[in-house]
C-alpha cells in the first residue's frame, strides 16, 4: 500500500501498482497540515538527541549502570621545596558504587573528604534540579 495525496489535503491509502484508491474495508482518512508534518519533524529530532545523548552516556567503571559522578585523584608532594603535582584520569562512577568505594578506603580522613565531597556535591545537584523545576513552572503557565 501506498498513500495519495487528494484535492481534500486527505492522504487516502492506494493500490502501489494502479494508484487507484482501494477498495479494502473504509478507513477514515488521514488529513496532516503543513504545522503538523513541522511538529512531528522537531519531535524527531527531540528523539534522535536523546538517543545520542543516552549512547555518549558514560558507564560506571565497576558496574556499568550510567554514570553520576566522576572521580580524578590529584596527588602531591610534600616537604620538598617545589611541590609536584599528578593528577589521574577521570573514573565514572554511579552514585551506589562511589558510596560503596567511599565505604572501603583505608583512610578514615581521605573517606571522610571523599564523602562530605560527595554530600555537597549530591546538595548542589538536588538544588539545581529543584531551581530548574521551580523556573520551568515560571515560565510555563500549563505546569
Amino acid at each position: 500500500m501506498e498513500f495519495k495525496h487528494d484535492d481534500a489535503t486527505a492522504l487516502k491509502r492506494c493500490d502501489a501498482t494502479s494508484g487507484v484508491p482501494s477498495s479494502g474495508p473504509s478507513e477514515p482518512a488521514i488529513s496532516i497540515d503543513e504545522a503538523g508534518i513541522a511538529e512531528l519533524i522537531a519531535f524527531f529530532k527531540v528523539l534522535a538527541k536523546w538517543d545520542q545523548e543516552a549512547q555518549t552516556m558514560k558507564k560506571c567503571s565497576n558496574c556499568g549502570r550510567p554514570a553520576v559522578f566522576s572521580l580524578n585523584a590529584i596527588i602531591s608532594t610534600l616537604g620538598i621545596s617545589k611541590r609536584l603535582q599528578e593528577s589521574s584520569a577521570a573514573v565514572p562512577f554511579c552514585d551506589p558504587c562511589l558510596h560503596e568505594l567511599c565505604g572501603r578506603l583505608c583512610s578514615d580522613a581521605l573517606s571522610d573528604c571523599v564523602n562530605n565531597a560527595l554530600t555537597t556535591l549530591n546538595r548542589r545537584l538536588r538544588e539545581r534540579a529543584t531551581s530548574a523545576e521551580h523556573q520551568e513552572r515560571i515560565t510555563d503557565p500549563r505546569a
